[in-house]
């Protein structure tokens, strides 16, 4: 099975298969499917030397997982990099600031990833277009936009219009817990089973809408869930918290994708 994620770009991005899998590291690699049985990898946000790990809390349901500046370093993209060998590697870069966006993207593509996840905040879809013009102008690489969940249509239209060469639909919902203070809880993402039904919903939505090829993700925890994404129009779809929780469930969902 052959999939091409960016037919309008120059170069292209080509899968051999529709799973990829989020937040990937060298270290997590071995622990899932072979290399064989994925499509891509996408690697964490690189941070500064400041960086931290981000903290994960289980709940009923799923988990929330801390949010924070990249806890990937440099030297821990390249690792990934090296171990994934043929398996494309796509960088993450925030769209939150064009210009720190444009500089993220720029180091990214320097160290030979074979994409960009562009992850979009919520709230101003003129904003997302012009940012995504922006980096596709300082980049060779295929640039994909990573629209928020409640804003998926909005946002999908205008990182058409910007030049998105595919769209991962969506972002992760976002919440807040306490993780240390019960009277000041911090901003997580919130991942899980029972949030598949509304990533279907706004899936569905962009895929009939906008002409542009989509990933899908968000609450895939089995092979029923990530063919569902697939029956409404996603040419591929990513694990997220599944591959943290349980590495042995990505290669039964690889095999029965």
């Amino acid at each position: 099975m052959s999939i091409e994620l960016a037919p309008r770009h120059k170069v292209g991005l080509t899968l051999q298969h529709p799973l990829l899998v989020a937040n990937a590291t060298a270290e997590l690699l071995p622990l899932l499917a072979g290399p064989q049985a994925l499509g891509a990898l996408i690697a964490p946000e690189v941070g500064s030397r400041a960086r931290k790990p981000l903290r994960m809390v289980r709940r009923p349901g799923g988990l929330a997982r801390e949010v924070g500046r990249g806890a990937l370093s440099l030297s821990g993209l390249r690792a990934l990099v090296r171990a994934a060998g043929d398996l494309p590697v796509l960088g993450r870069a925030l769209g939150a600031d064009p210009t720190a966006a444009v500089r993220a993207a720029e180091r990214l593509a320097e160290e030979g990833v074979q994409g960009v996840v562009l992850d979009l905040p919520p709230g101003n879809p003129v904003a997302a277009e012009d940012t995504v013009a922006r980096v596709l102008a300082a980049v060779d690489v295929p640039l994909i936009a990573q629209v928020p969940l409640l804003e998926a249509l909005p946002f999908a239209e205008a990182c058409y219009q910007g030049g998105a060469d595919a769209l991962l639909v969506a972002g992760p919902a976002h919440g807040l817990v306490a993780l240390d203070d019960p009277h000041s809880p911090l901003p997580v993402e919130v991942h899980g089973p029972l949030l598949h039904p509304l990533y279907l919903l706004a899936v569905r939505e962009v895929a009939r809408r906008v002409p542009l090829p989509v990933i899908a993700r968000g609450g895939i925890y089995t092979p029923a869930d990530a063919r569902a994404f697939l029956a409404q129009g996603a040419m591929a779809v990513a694990v997220d918290s599944l591959a943290f929780v349980d590495p042995a469930a990505v290669a039964h969902i690889a095999s029965e994708t």
